[in-house]
C-alpha cells in the first residue's frame, strides 16, 4: 500500500471513519515531506529538446513508486489516492500569473460531508497543493479564507476574488523565499490563480504543452528544480523547506532562507543526495549529463 510505505500513515481505512480531517492533514502533511516535487524524470532525464505530455501512467507512476514529479504528477495522484480510500475529491486547474498559461498548474479539491465538517451540520471543502515550488503545508478550509501565511520571512495569502466566488489568488507582497526581497508591487513566480471548477485532468493536459514541447519557454526543460519540506512541526508553527534550483541550495524556514550557490552540478551533487534521496540516482546522473550539455551549448 502507497500510504504506509511512503507517507508512514498506517490504519487508513480506520482512521477515515473516525476522523476525515485529521486523516486529510496527516496524508498532505505526509506527502510533501516524502514526496517531492521534481523536474528530474520528466524533463531531466529525456533527451534535451521537445518532451511529450505525459500520459496518465506517467502522472501516477513516479509518484506511486515514492519519486514525486511535476504539478500534474503530484496532486492527480493525491486526488485518485484520496479517492481510493473514500474521499469526495476533484482536480481544479490554476494558472501562474506571470505566463497566464490556463491549467499550467493543478490542484485539489477535497470534499468533507457532515458529520465529518468542523460544525458537523454542512459540507466542508478545503483546497490542497503539493505539487508547487512553495505548496500549502496544510488543507486550506475554503469557509476560513483569507488563509495567511508565510515562508522565508515572507507574508503570502490566499484570498477570494471579490469579483467572483470560484477564483481564488495566491497573492505575495514584497518577494517570496526563492526570489528574495521584491517592491510591493512584483509579480512573485509563486503567485498563481485558481478556478475552482472541477476539471477532469484530460481537460488539463492539453494546456502543458507549452511546458513540455517548448523548450526555450520553460525553465523546466534546462535546468534543475527539486523541493520538499524536510520537517515540519506538530503544529505547524515550523518547518524547513530544501529547493535545488539550478546550481542552487535554498534552505527556507518560516522566518529564514538561506541560498548556497555552486560552481557546477557536481559540486551540488552531495546535497541532492542528502535532502532527495526519493530520487533515482542513475536519473539524477543523467539529468546533470544533459543539463550540462545545454550550458555547454549556450555558451558556443
Amino acid at each position: 500500500m502507497f500510504f504506509p510505505k511512503y507517507i508512514n500513515i498506517p490504519d487508513i481505512k480506520s482512521r477515515f471513519l473516525r476522523n476525515r480531517i485529521q486523516l486529510l492533514k496527516d496524508i498532505v502533511k505526509g506527502s510533501l515531506i516524502n514526496i517531492p516535487f521534481q523536474n528530474v524524470t520528466s524533463f531531466g532525464v529525456p533527451r534535451p529538446g521537445p518532451k511529450p505530455i505525459p500520459s496518465y501512467k506517467a502522472l501516477l507512476d513516479s509518484t506511486l513508486r515514492g519519486h514525486g514529479g511535476m504539478c500534474g504528477h503530484n496532486n492527480y495522484s493525491l486526488k485518485v489516492l484520496l479517492q481510493s480510500i473514500g474521499f469526495d475529491t476533484y482536480n481544479a486547474a490554476a494558472k501562474f500569473r506571470r505566463t497566464l498559461v490556463e491549467g499550467s498548474h493543478v490542484v485539489c479539491l477535497v470534499k468533507i460531508p457532515p458529520p465529518f465538517s468542523v460544525d458537523q451540520e454542512t459540507e466542508d471543502v478545503y483546497l490542497v497543493d503539493v505539487g508547487c515550488g512553495v505548496p500549502i503545508l496544510e488543507p486550506i478550509r475554503l469557509k476560513d479564507l483569507p488563509y495567511k501565511g508565510r515562508a522565508g520571512g515572507f507574508d503570502f495569502s490566499y484570498e477570494l476574488s471579490p469579483d467572483d466566488g470560484k477564483i481564488i489568488n495566491r497573492i505575495h507582497k514584497g518577494g517570496d523565499p526563492f526570489v528574495g526581497q521584491k517592491p510591493k508591487d512584483y509579480l512573485c513566480p509563486q503567485d498563481y490563480t485558481i478556478n475552482l471548477e472541477p476539471r477532469t485532468i484530460a481537460s488539463i493536459i492539453p494546456s502543458w504543452g507549452q511546458v513540455y514541447g517548448e523548450p526555450d519557454k520553460s525553465s523546466f526543460q534546462s535546468t534543475f528544480y527539486i523541493f520538499r519540506y524536510v520537517y515540519i512541526a506538530p503544529d505547524n508553527s515550523d518547518f524547513k523547506i530544501a529547493c535545488i534550483r539550478g546550481k542552487e541550495l535554498l534552505l527556507i524556514t518560516r522566518e529564514s532562507r538561506t541560498v548556497q550557490r555552486f560552481s557546477s552540478y557536481e559540486d551540488l551533487l552531495p546535497s541532492i543526495h542528502e535532502y532527495f534521496p526519493q530520487l533515482l540516482q542513475h536519473e539524477v546522473l543523467q539529468a546533470m549529463s544533459n543539463f550540462n550539455a545545454i550550458d555547454q551549448e549556450r555558451k558556443n
